[in-house]
C-alpha cells in the first residue's frame, strides 16, 4: 500500500471516530430538561368568588402569588371588600400551595393548561432551588398528589364576621404549619376559601362551585349550619366529607358526610340547664335564643331536659342577630318569675341581652350558649359585667396548656387573632382530617379517608377536646362537657367533664 493510501485511509478514519464522539455526546443526554424554576413563590390560599367572577386571593399565610404558565410570579388578585379572609399581621412570606387538579397518584410537573373564565387556575409547581425535598411518602401507602385541594366556606362578612374569620384562621394556621413541616405524604394541602356572608342561599352555591369547578378532595370547614343543610344534597352526590362542619345543627351528627369535633347543640346546652338546676337549685327558667331553625331545634332539646329535672320554662322568646329588641324581652322575662335566664344567640346578642338584664337590676343567674364561651367580642362589650357568666364547653380553653400545644400555630400565623370557640372547632377539625390523611396516604381518596376516620380509632388532641372518636352511622364524637365560668374576666372550668342529661 502506497503511503499516499495509507494517509487518506487514516484520515477517513479520523472523521467517522470524531463524528461517532460527537453523536454518543448528543445521545447521552438527551434533549436537556430545563432547570426548574427557582422562583420561590408563595401562594395565599384561593377565594373563589360566587358568579362566576374572578378568583381573588385570601390574605393568609402563606404570601400571595401564583407561578404561571411560563415558570413567572404572577401577584395574586387584590382580595375584594368583604371578600376574602384577612390573614395574618406581620407573618413573614413562607412557600406555600399551588393548586392542581383533581387529586391523583402521580406527582405533577408541567404547567396545568389555562381555566375557564372564573375558574381558578392551577398553577405549577416548581421545586426552590437548594429546597430540601418533601418527606418520602411512608411504606406501603399511596404518594398523594403535589397538591391537595380543600375547600372552606365561611361568614367573612355579615352579622357573624369575626366568627367566621377565627375559624378560617383556626384551619389555614394548621394547613400552614403542616405544608411548612414538607406537606402529607408528599402533598401540600391548598385551602380555597369562600364567605357565604351567613347567607344559605349564596352559601349553597359556593358549596356547588368548590365541589365541580374546583374539585376539592374534601371540605376543611363549613361555618354555618344553614349552609350546611343548603349545600347537603350536593355533598352527597359528590360524596365529599367536610372535617369539620359547625356542630351547631344537631342533624349533623347523623351524617356520614360530617365529621364534627364538638356535641350538639342540645346536648351543650342541656349541660348549661343540668348545672342551673341541679347546683344552682333554680326551678324557673326564661330562655331568649336565636330564631332561626338549628337554634329553635336545640331549645326545644334542652327545655325538654329542664322539665326531666323539674325546672318549668316560664318564659321564650326568639329574636333576630345582634338582638335589636332584647331589652323588652328581658323585661318581660323578669316579669315572669324567672329565677334564671338562659341566652342562645349571637355574640352582639348576648352583649346587649346581658346590658338589659345589668341595667334592669335584675340579679339572676345568666347561662350563655356555649360557642360564644372565649369570645373576646363578648368579654369587651360587657367588660367587668362580664363576671359570673355561666356556660358549659367542652374545651379546655384557650388559656390552657393543651391550645399552646395543639393550636399555637395560630398565634405564630395571626398574632392578632382573637381565639374563641369556633377558631378551636377550626384548628381541631383540620388537625382531625391531616391526621386521617397520614393515615391513608393523600393519593387514597375520599372513600379510604372516611374509612380510616370511621375505624373507631381514637384521636386524642392532648386535652384541650375530650377524645374523638367515630363509627359508621354514628359521629357523635363525644358526649361530655364541662361547667364554665367568666372570673376577673376569664373563663375558667369550675368542675370535671360530665355526661349532659338526656331529654
Amino acid at each position: 500500500m502506497t503511503s499516499t493510501r495509507r494517509r487518506a485511509l487514516a484520515c477517513v478514519a479520523l472523521v467517522a471516530l470524531v463524528g461517532t464522539a460527537c453523536g454518543s455526546s448528543g445521545r447521552s443526554g438527551g434533549t436537556a430538561a430545563p432547570e426548574r424554576g427557582d422562583e420561590s413563590a408563595a401562594t395565599a390560599p384561593s377565594t373563589l368568588t360566587a358568579g362566576g367572577g374572578e378568583p381573588t386571593v385570601a390574605e393568609a399565610p402563606p404570601a400571595s402569588g401564583t407561578i404561571n404558565a411560563e415558570g413567572g410570579v404572577t401577584p395574586a388578585t387584590p382580595a375584594a371588600p368583604n371578600a376574602a379572609a384577612p390573614g395574618p399581621a406581620d407573618a413573614a412570606p413562607r412557600p406555600g400551595p399551588a393548586s392542581s387538579g383533581e387529586p391523583r397518584s402521580e406527582t405533577a410537573t408541567a404547567a396545568a393548561p389555562p381555566s375557564a373564565p372564573g375558574e381558578a387556575r392551577p398553577p405549577a409547581q416548581p421545586t426552590p432551588r437548594g429546597a430540601a425535598a418533601p418527606p418520602a411518602p411512608q411504606a406501603g401507602k399511596p404518594a398523594g398528589p403535589e397538591v391537595l385541594r380543600l375547600g372552606g366556606v365561611f361568614p367573612l362578612s355579615g352579622p357573624l364576621g369575626s366568627v367566621g374569620t377565627a375559624m378560617m384562621q383556626g384551619v389555614q394556621a394548621v394547613l400552614s404549619d403542616v405544608n411548612e413541616s414538607g406537606g402529607v405524604t408528599g402533598s401540600r394541602l391548598e385551602l380555597l376559601v369562600e364567605d357565604d356572608q351567613f347567607d344559605p342561599v349564596r352559601g349553597k352555591a359556593l358549596i356547588q362551585k368548590l365541589i365541580t369547578e374546583a374539585k376539592v378532595f374534601a371540605f376543611a370547614g363549613i361555618f354555618s349550619p344553614f349552609t350546611i343543610q343548603a349545600g347537603l344534597p350536593d355533598i352527597r352526590a359528590a360524596r365529599v366529607p367536610v372535617v369539620s362542619p359547625s356542630g351547631s345543627d344537631d342533624r349533623e351528627f347523623d351524617e356520614p358526610l360530617l365529621y364534627p369535633v364538638t356535641n350538639p347543640c342540645g346536648r351543650q346546652m342541656a349541660g348549661n340547664v343540668q348545672h342551673l338546676v341541679r347546683d344552682k337549685k333554680v326551678k324557673k327558667l326564661a330562655v331568649v335564643y336565636l330564631n332561626v331553625e338549628a337554634v329553635t331545634n336545640c331549645t326545644k332539646q334542652f327545655t325538654a331536659v329542664a322539665r326531666k329535672l323539674g325546672a318549668e320554662v316560664v318564659f321564650q322568646s326568639g329574636t333576630a342577630p345582634a338582638a335589636p329588641d332584647c331589652a323588652s324581652r328581658i323585661v318581660s322575662a323578669r316579669a315572669s318569675g324567672a329565677e334564671a335566664l338562659i341566652v342562645i344567640v349571637d355574640n352582639l346578642g348576648v352583649v346587649k341581652c346581658v346590658q338589659a338584664q345589668k341595667q334592669q337590676g335584675w340579679n339572676v343567674p345568666v347561662s350563655i350558649s356555649y360557642n360564644i364561651v372565649d369570645d373576646p367580642t363578648l368579654l369587651e362589650g360587657l367588660g367587668k359585667a362580664a363576671d359570673g357568666l355561666l356556660s358549659s364547653s367542652p374545651f379546655s380553653g384557650a388559656t390552657s396548656p393543651a391550645f399552646a400545644e395543639q393550636c399555637g400555630a395560630v398565634n405564630r400565623f395571626y398574632p392578632k387573632a382573637k381565639v374563641q370557640f369556633f377558631l378551636l372547632v377550626g384548628c381541631l377539625g383540620t388537625k382531625l382530617l391531616v391526621e386521617g390523611l397520614r393515615t391513608t396516604g393523600t393519593g387514597a381518596g375520599r372513600e379510604a379517608l372516611m374509612a380510616a376516620l370511621d375505624s373507631g380509632r381514637i384521636f386524642s388532641f392532648g386535652g384541650l377536646v375530650p377524645d374523638l372518636r367515630y363509627r359508621p352511622g354514628g359521629h357523635l364524637p363525644y358526649d361530655l362537657t364541662a361547667t364554665v365560668e367568666v372570673r376577673d374576666g376569664k373563663w375558667v372550668r369550675t368542675g370535671p367533664l360530665y355526661t349532659p342529661e338526656q331529654p
